[in-house]
């Protein structure tokens, strides 16, 4: 059977969008999926870390999965590498247009969900990557003892290299002044939690864990990552703060969440608060 590399990089967020994509477009052109998850400074976690899988999984970075395909179809927002390779944008249209690609592997890599597909369609493949037990049973168990249900208003603060987007002092004042109203806050600055949780209507899941700057400066200085790639996010996220950001998200979205940024880590806590816990 003829197969589709999905190359799940970047931050959580983003990986998680390339797999539910690259999954429905390997079932839309009958092609084996294989899952391909490098550990990195954008995510040092594995899938297995997050995930049961029942799929071919590999680990290699994009030069090592690219220049091993360098010959077949790339079906990718961006091509981050400096080969020469045959690829296109992951449109509807370039879909359909692979149905009779007789290339043996084609590489999917497209770091946002495609708006092709439509909510019930990425529900039913985000359901069937069941969370590993340890990370499902620190989700219920924090829910029980914090009652946190839909009751709770859920805001995510996204800092560090987004920090221009979140207006902070507003969302303080908000909540304070909402004294008999639950909120759970989530956020990848620990200094942001401790004062949001100086309010008594306040909940956080208290986390050893957070991003890192991969080196000294400015949260959106330029950086040169292990592959060669230079971008404005001076981030470093180890297996752990993944581990423990992706707790934070399944919490998140079981409560009754406040729109505060258009980032992929929100978009799937809305997405995951269709399903139900035993069945995730």
């Amino acid at each position: 059977m003829k197969k589709l590399t999905i190359f799940c990089d970047g931050g959580l967020g983003n990986r998680l969008g390339v797999l539910i994509g690259g999954m429905l477009t390997s079932n839309k052109l009958k092609r084996m999926p294989i899952l391909c998850w490098p550990e990195n400074s954008w995510c040092g976690c594995s899938f297995t870390d997050l995930f049961h899988n029942e799929y071919e999984l590999i680990n290699l970075n994009i030069n090592e999965l690219f220049n091993q395909n360098k010959y077949n179809t790339f079906l990718i927002h961006e091509n981050q590498t400096d080969l020469q390779i045959n690829h296109c944008y992951p449109s509807l249209e370039n879909v359909e247009s692979l149905k009779n690609n007789n290339d043996e592997n084609i590489i999917y890599y497209h770091n946002s969900l495609p708006d092709y597909y439509n909510q019930e369609q990425v529900l039913s493949i985000l359901s069937i990557f069941r969370v590993k037990n340890e990370i499902k049973n620190i989700l219920e168990e924090f829910c029980n003892q914090n009652v946190i249900d839909l009751k709770t208003f859920g805001i995510h603060l996204r800092k560090t290299d987004f920090i221009n987007f979140i207006n902070e002092d507003e969302s303080f004042k908000y909540i304070e002044s909402k004294p008999n109203v639950k909120f759970f806050i989530c956020s990848d600055s620990s200094e942001t939690e401790e004062k949001f949780l100086t309010l008594s209507n306040v909940f956080a899941y208290k986390k050893k864990y957070y991003v890192e700057k991969l080196k000294e400066g400015d949260w959106n200085d330029l950086i040169v990552d292990t592959e060669g790639r230079r971008f404005n996010f001076n981030v470093n996220r180890s297996r752990e703060s993944v581990k423990e950001a992706f707790i934070d998200l399944l919490i998140l979205s079981r409560t009754n969440i406040i729109t505060q940024s258009h980032s992929s880590f929100l978009n799937f806590a809305k997405l995951y608060k269709n399903i139900p816990i035993k069945n995730l």
